[in-house]
């Protein structure tokens, strides 16, 4: 600080002309005209008479300038340590995008530790300053503009900005536009802050309660505290809490559901079109192997809808009240197209049956009316043709007689219609009964017990036939 003895304007005025002088004196050299440098000469000469002069009477020191350099280096580092506490208190704020409760903390608190430190800094920096360098009132002091001159001939850095130096000025004295800037930084972080740990609050107890709807199946309730407390579509979260788990589980429960609804809606149209495709061959000769075959379908489906419905039962859930409706329905419909596929099968069956039965008959009155018209045609031929040679005769009559043999008969016409022996055996007796045995899946050995009179029979894959010639009509006496 300058010695109050001292003149302080005079001072300053002083080494102002010392600065001029500096001046002067780099661009002697550069002096030709003789007026000038004689000129140069007595300034140098007057100024230094009346710094002497003022020296001796104690108002100056001996070198003005040299004096206020200290004073002007004091300025420079008021100034930096002003700005810098300024620019460090607003860089105070929690940056990251990402954080834990935490980081939240600390945050709190070392604003709270700065807030509590700046009145004392403030205190410090006060210090710094001199009323001697301040020109004006409190409010809008500015330093002596000789100090700026002098200031920019010693290469000392002041701020440039007429406003800056009073702000500064007045931050030292815990008032003017920067300490309110700094007053409304740490207000408004602090309520940033608070309002951070409240909403990390408001996450944990939303992240802990969805989890718990999740664990009992209600996903809807579950999505509606998520998205209350706006975590869903948000990127807005904290390092700390496990948004991921919660979401994951509440993902995969609603994928349950969209599943088991879409594969029950999906169901009818699946299993009806297994129906169709074993509908047009429910009568042939493989009937039995698409209808095993079509059983395993139905089956595949009825052990996807139990998995389904064992993912979704989680009694009373939200889960379970969606999922069930449809999943009953789709039951119901698999159950029908069970009973329809045995159903089919059963007709196709009968079909076949039927079919086999009516060829049967077929084959057993061939076997009656082929033996009736070859004993016609010997006997006509046998009469047309009363010449012919004894071998001729001898081997129509042992045709005859063969052909007179049930069972001869039986085999022949069996071996005509395409019937294989190894498949169903049968005799017809000389009394007219059945006698069946071999495969009987079907019950083409089953002979009715009453069944006598028989004159034909015939067998087949899955079926037996006899044939049984009605009782003549008693003669009519004329």
């Amino acid at each position: 600080m300058s010695n109050t003895r001292w003149d302080e304007p005079l001072l300053r005025s002083v080494a102002v002309l010392q600065t001029q002088r500096n001046l002067l004196d780099r661009q002697a050299d550069e002096l030709t005209d003789l007026a000038d440098m004689q000129a140069h000469r007595a300034i140098r000469s007057d100024l230094a008479d009346y710094i002497a002069a003022h020296a001796r009477a104690g108002t100056l020191p001996a070198d003005p300038l040299a004096t206020l350099d200290p004073r002007l280096w004091e300025l420079s580092e008021f100034f930096d340590t002003a700005a810098s506490l300024h620019r460090t208190s607003l860089e105070l704020k929690l940056r990251s995008s990402s954080f834990s409760l935490a980081d939240l903390q600390t945050a709190k608190a070392s604003l709270e530790e700065a807030a509590a430190q700046l009145p004392a800094r403030l205190q410090a920096l006060a210090t710094l300053l001199s009323p001697l360098d301040w020109n004006g009132s409190d409010d809008d002091a500015d330093l002596h503009p000789e100090l700026l001159l002098c200031a920019q001939w010693l290469d000392v850095d002041l701020p440039e900005e007429t406003d800056d130096r009073p702000a500064f000025r007045l931050l030292a004295l815990g008032g003017g536009r920067l300490f309110q800037e700094i007053k409304a930084h740490f207000k408004k972080e602090c309520s940033r802050l608070a309002e951070l740990a409240e909403r990390h609050a408001r996450h944990r107890e939303a992240l802990q309660q969805a989890a718990a709807q999740i664990a009992l199946g209600n996903h809807l309730t579950a999505r509606q505290l998520l998205e209350a407390a706006g975590l869903l579509g948000s990127s807005n979260h904290f390092s700390d809490l496990d948004y991921a788990a919660v979401q994951s589980s509440l993902t995969a429960l609603q994928g349950a559901a969209a599943k088991a609804v879409g594969f029950a809606r999906k169901l009818p149209a699946n299993v009806w079109d297994v129906l169709e495709r074993f509908r047009g061959v429910a009568a042939s000769a493989d009937r039995v192997a698409h209808h095993s075959q079509a059983r395993q379908e139905l089956a595949a489906i009825r052990e996807a809808l139990n998995a389904h419905w064992m993912a979704t039962v989680l009694p009373g859930s939200e889960l379970e009240a969606q999922c069930r409706p449809p999943l009953e329905s789709a039951y119901s419909e698999l159950s029908r197209a069970e009973a329809e596929l045995d159903s089919m099968a059963a007709a196709g069956k009968a079909k076949r049956k039927s079919m086999w039965i009516k060829s049967g008959a077929l084959a057993a009155i061939a076997m009656v009316l082929v033996p009736v018209a070859w004993f016609s045609y010997v006997k006509i031929t046998a009469k047309d043709k009363p010449t012919a040679d004894a071998k001729g005769t001898a081997k129509a009559t042992a045709a005859a007689d063969a052909a007179k043999h049930p069972m001869a008969k039986t085999w022949a016409a069996m071996r005509r219609a395409g019937f294989k022996e190894e498949k169903i055996k049968q005799t017809l007796t000389q009394g007219g009964t059945v006698v069946a045995w071999g495969r009987n899946d079907d019950g083409q050995c089953k002979v009715p017990v009453a069944l006598s009179g028989v004159v034909a029979i015939a067998a087949g894959h899955e079926h037996t036939v006899a044939l049984k010639l009605p009782p003549a009509a008693p003669a009519v006496r004329p």
